[in-house]
């Protein structure tokens, strides 16, 4: 039986016995259906209680009401629960557009002012743009054959076309909000961000449009290239049903538009939507932290600064509302990571930034002051590039892995007895060369499962009066491997802690090659190519690699369930109950949601044109 599947996004998956193949639900968009809450309150003095007792009916409709919502809630957990396992998922996502409209006009502009072209402001109207509704003068990115962009490399320089419009612009680096409600922020290669949020449409697709605001510069001359110097451009991502629905003028029919058949409705309350967007660097974002709803920080390639960003709370709003709070200037190599912690010692929240340069520093993150720079050294004293990191902030632990293959860890207690002292450097708490038998072989990610509790076995034969400490590190390297480790260390009784919550070091387990965790895996072979990111629970864990795949394991056994093919560069997995959001597909972002009622038996195979 043949199925057609609307053209949407150039991926596939695959399993271990069936064919890949993208699987999703055929008839009806998923959604995720919270069991409803219902509480309910009494006014009532005891005597009054007393004497009228609450009716036996009454009673029991309240308790099956009850018992209703937690067996809907335990059904919806079981439910979940199996599709991971069974690798049963649907797949949305939305498109951000590889131009950038601004780029076309000035690129345009200079071509026309290279070759002596008086073009009028009226002629640019007729060629390659309209008035909306506002007034605005909008333009939409400029339309290029495939390959006709391979060829702009061939124009001459003193056209001043740049050529950096021959790279499109990708998706490069996600963060979720505080929660999936606030949308997920999207880093991309031209140095920009911005927030969307999840919707529960196949697809939404977002094209960039050129913003002109005209000002007067008091000249005669009508040359494009001196009247670009009084035009202010910026550009948005814009819906690209609402942009051909409210911007089109009259005179244009409907039948020219392209897909005009195939525009939904827009005003549904489940579309993905752009709530905020700006242009936080010149290059690629390397680092990108949503840390809560009005706040985002960033990182470019380059310039090695790191950007605090303010976000107007109001909905929608414009690229020119965002602001720049501060600019944190240190580090002298590539930021790769960026995390948040609070330190109850100081009283104050932090943001820890980690660099190449083989430095993480922490920062007050109120004021943007520095705590103290901690230099992570070989042993034979020569700083280490740091290519990873991820906190326990319950204990206030900072683990980072290195370009040498290392993994240390630092306690925030630690850190902040060195920085009141002059010139001297904490110690790390843990140290362990984490791929020995690979030799040269980098921590290129690391991740703290969250829920390490729940299925530790040091947990399980531990009980309050020894004072156990354990978590679990999942770690990736440049060579494809994926391990599981476990921390493990003695806590000092709460009235001896002191400033150092730990007796002695913490100790890594496995330590020798031919020791293995008991009811759990330590390796998890299978990718082919650089290990970018790890995320994981208790039942599962995912990673992703450059060899363009996703891969599930069990935990306990170390086996491959199922593997997401067909991404490119893939470098983030943001996971929530549910739902994983993952980037790797170009200007595409795909959100896969495990929360689907229909059990897919059948697989297809998707070939998208792009």
């Amino acid at each position: 039986m043949m199925m057609t599947i609307p053209p949407c996004m150039p991926f596939c998956f695959s399993g271990n016995d069936n064919a890949i193949t993208a699987k999703r639900s055929i008839n009806k968009l998923p959604c995720r259906n919270h069991p409803r809450r219902r509480s309910s309150s009494w006014y009532m003095s005891s005597d009054e209680a007393a004497e009228d007792d609450l009716p036996e009916s009454l009673m029991a409709q309240l308790n099956a009401r009850i018992s209703e919502t937690r067996n809907k809630a335990v059904a919806r957990d079981s439910r979940i629960a199996r599709n991971w396992r069974n690798g049963n998922w649907s797949v949305r996502g939305f498109a951000l557009d590889k131009t950038d409209a601004k780029e076309d006009i000035r690129d345009l502009a200079a071509g026309w002012s290279s070759r002596g072209t008086a073009t009028t402001s009226t002629d640019v109207d007729d060629g390659i743009g309209f008035v909306d509704g506002d007034g605005r003068q909008v333009f939409s990115g400029l339309p290029m054959e495939e390959g006709s962009r391979s060829n702009e490399n061939d124009l001459d320089s003193s056209s001043g076309v740049s050529n950096n419009r021959s790279m499109p612009i990708h998706a490069c680096k996600l963060s979720l909000g505080p929660d999936i409600g606030f949308g997920i922020a999207v880093g991309r290669t031209d140095g920009s961000v911005c927030v969307v949020k999840i919707g529960g449409e196949y697809l939404a697709k977002f094209s960039s449009v050129a913003r002109m605001k005209m000002e007067n510069s008091g000249g005669d001359n009508d040359a494009i290239a001196d009247m670009m110097s009084t035009v202010k451009l910026s550009s948005e991502l814009v819906r690209e049903d609402s942009l051909y629905s409210n911007s089109i003028p009259a005179s244009v029919d409907a039948s020219f538009i392209p897909n005009a058949d195939e525009i939904k409705d827009y005003t549904s309350p489940e579309r993905f939507e752009v709530v905020s967007q700006f242009s936080a660097h010149d290059r690629a974002i390397t680092a990108l932290l949503f840390d809560s709803i009005r706040t985002i920080y960033t990182c470019g390639r380059g310039d090695f600064q790191i950007k605090e960003w303010s976000i107007p709370g109001s909905l929608p709003i414009n690229a020119s509302d965002e602001k720049c709070v501060r600019v944190l200037s240190l580090h002298t190599d590539e930021v790769v990571a960026l995390k948040t912690m609070y330190s109850a010692r100081l009283e104050s929240d932090l943001l820890v930034s980690f660099s190449k340069d083989g430095t993480f520093a922490i920062w007050e993150k109120w004021t943007g002051d520095l705590v103290y720079r901690v230099s992570v050294a070989s042993e034979y004293g020569e700083l280490v590039p740091i290519l990873c990191a991820d906190i326990e902030e319950q204990e206030g632990i900072i683990f980072v892995g290195t370009a040498a293959g290392d993994v240390f860890a630092y306690t925030i207690g630690d850190i902040i007895d060195a920085a009141e002292k002059v010139d001297q450097q904490p110690e790390a708490i843990c140290r362990f060369a984490a791929y020995t038998q690979n030799i040269g072989a980098a921590v290129t990610t690391l991740r703290l499962l969250r829920d390490e509790v729940a299925f530790s076995n040091l947990s399980q034969r531990t009980n309050a009066s020894q004072n156990l400490y354990s978590c679990t590190l999942l770690t990736g390297s440049d060579d494809g491997l994926v391990k599981q480790w476990e921390i493990i260390g003695r806590k000092h009784p709460k009235e001896d802690e002191g400033t150092q919550p730990f007796v002695g070091k913490l100790q890594h387990w496995p330590r020798l090659q031919n020791q293995t965790l008991k009811n759990r895996a330590h390796i998890f072979q299978g990718h082919l190519g650089e290990v970018t990111d790890i995320v994981g629970d208790s039942s599962k864990i995912l990673s992703c690699s450059l060899d363009g795949s996703i891969r599930l394991w069990s935990p306990s056994s170390g086996t491959c369930l199922y593997t997401m093919d067909g991404f490119e560069n893939i470098s983030s997995l943001c996971l929530e109950e549910s739902l994983l959001v993952t980037d790797g597909m170009g200007q595409y972002v795909c959100v896969h949601d495990f929360d689907t009622i229909e059990d897919i038996d059948q697989t297809y195979d998707l070939d998208f044109g792009v």
